[in-house]
């Protein structure tokens, strides 16, 4: 895993927001991988991408310890290119698979679904068809088609600044952590994962610095099948369809939630919503039950 210390921070004081590309490069056989971050054309700065390792996972959250997000841990293998994404205080119930074979999906683990029957989660489904779903699988999309770059994006979280609350901050908790600034009320930050088939050329990433705010490289581990692994996180605002399934999503968790549920302040309750797109991929959006 990358380390993140050096991690870029560029805060964009321009009118116009910049063109930023990045590029991941690799020698055959090799370890690791490099990634290098240009503005308008200007080299900015350049990262190294370890090997990926189950036991170096890496670890963020947004905000600071006493108005947060939850705390999100991404990992990946030795052996086997699959990359997992879950929240770090609950791992062990829920994750985000992205698998090699093009199999993505947000599933229970080792329960089913009709078997949850506890205070401390709650699956809510707005749709009848899932509702009546059993098994582990809560949503699932197939990996999309590469860029010409060998960009293909993994993963996107959405995480609104006036959803960062108090939780747990003991050193189980928030330890070993990449703080991600919290932005501006009313905004968000949106972290993306790419899987990169490196050498392949500069990839525009214009696309997720479409606002003026802070864009930063989070992290990334290289894969053993020779692709990449690479997280971004930017300042964006929400579009219309996420507030209306956020609120959505609020209202009907809070109606069907276990009525022994903690609500208390202190414990920091949350909920992750995931509206998709026409193909199924999913926008996770991390809020504030």
């Amino acid at each position: 895993m990358q380390d993140t210390r050096h991690s870029l921070r560029l805060q964009d004081i321009m009118p116009r927001v910049p063109k930023v590309t990045a590029v991941v490069n690799s020698g055959k056989g090799q370890p690791k991988a490099g990634l290098q971050i240009w503005e308008n054309a200007r080299f900015l700065h350049s990262h190294v991408i370890s090997a990926a390792n189950k036991n170096e996972a890496f670890r963020f959250c947004v905000g600071e310890p006493s108005a947060r997000s939850s705390v999100w841990r991404v990992f990946a293998g030795q052996n086997a290119s699959d990359v997992y994404i879950a929240i770090r205080s609950s791992a062990g119930l829920h994750k985000i698979s992205l698998h090699e074979s093009g199999d993505f999906r947000y599933q229970l683990i080792g329960m089913v679904q009709e078997d949850l029957d506890r205070p401390d989660l709650a699956v809510v489904s707005l749709s009848e068809d899932v509702e009546e779903k059993t098994g582990r699988i809560i949503h699932q999309w197939v990996r999309p088609e590469p860029s010409p770059e060998g960009w293909t994006e993994g993963f996107r979280l959405v995480i609104p600044a006036d959803d960062l609350q108090p939780g747990p901050s003991g050193k189980k908790d928030i330890g070993d952590v990449e703080w991600i600034p919290a932005p501006d009320a009313g905004r968000a930050v949106a972290v993306r994962g790419f899987l990169v088939n490196p050498g392949r050329g500069e990839f525009d990433l214009s696309g997720l610095v479409r606002e003026t705010g802070v864009f930063s490289f989070l992290g990334g581990f290289k894969l053993p099948n020779g692709q990449a692994f690479v997280l971004f996180s930017a300042t964006v605002t929400l579009l219309e369809t996420e507030v209306v399934a956020l609120n959505d999503m609020r209202k009907e968790s809070r109606e069907r939630t276990h009525p022994e549920f903690d609500w208390s302040p202190g414990k920091g309750p949350r909920i992750l919503a995931f509206p998709s797109d026409d193909a199924g991929f999913p926008t996770f959006i991390d809020a504030r039950a």
